[in-house]
């Protein structure tokens, strides 16, 4: 009878570490759905590595408001690198993001829908109560579509290239952020 139970807690012990393994992509699809719910967000697939990898697909966060329907940002590939004990003290290791659009576009309640999500998600990061992450280096590959924009003509061409290279390192005890390369055309 105690082998029974030793064996049934083993198989409870290794289901609880495998499961954010196997069940990657749902547990990032509940996460997002919470973290940006008027957004309805959307992920393809997400895959974490035992070696400290979280790769996700087709990740999709839709406008709010009277354009819920269209997209207001979208990444091919999010790539995160990180160290298993790093995470204890909020460090990741790279943030890549490859084929991404950021929408720009008014509507009837809005002059820049972008802005307005960025603007809604940085009181929410300030008043949590965990510390900020550092990242010793972020790139981001794509572009910016802009749509009609109130006040503003559209003849220019409505695609800009975005392209963002930033690697920081601390300087003790002052983190210091370089840019090798940041350039929008």
């Amino acid at each position: 009878m105690r082998l029974v139970i030793a064996i049934a807690l083993v198989g409870l012990v290794a289901v609880l570490v495998a499961s954010p393994f196997l069940f990657t992509t749902q547990i990032a699809r509940v996460a997002l759905a919470k973290l940006f719910a008027a957004n309805n967000p959307g992920v393809t697939s997400v895959v974490l590595t035992p070696s400290g990898s979280l790769v996700a697909h087709d990740l999709i966060l839709h406008d709010a408001g009277p354009s819920s329907a269209e997209q207001l940002i979208t990444i091919g590939e999010l790539r995160v690198e990180f160290g298993w004990l790093e995470l204890l003290s909020h460090r990741l290791r790279s943030v890549a993001m490859n084929d991404v659009t950021l929408y720009a576009r008014s509507n009837s309640t809005s002059q820049l829908s972008l802005l307005d999500f960025v603007l809604q998600h940085l009181p929410a990061a300030q008043v949590g109560a965990a510390a900020p992450f550092w990242i010793d280096g972020v790139e981001l590959n794509g572009r910016i579509h802009r749509e009609a924009l109130t006040g503003i003509s559209s003849t220019a061409e409505p695609d800009g290239r975005l392209i963002l290279n930033l690697r920081c390192r601390a300087i003790a005890p002052i983190p210091f952020a370089g840019f090798t390369s940041n350039s929008v055309r």
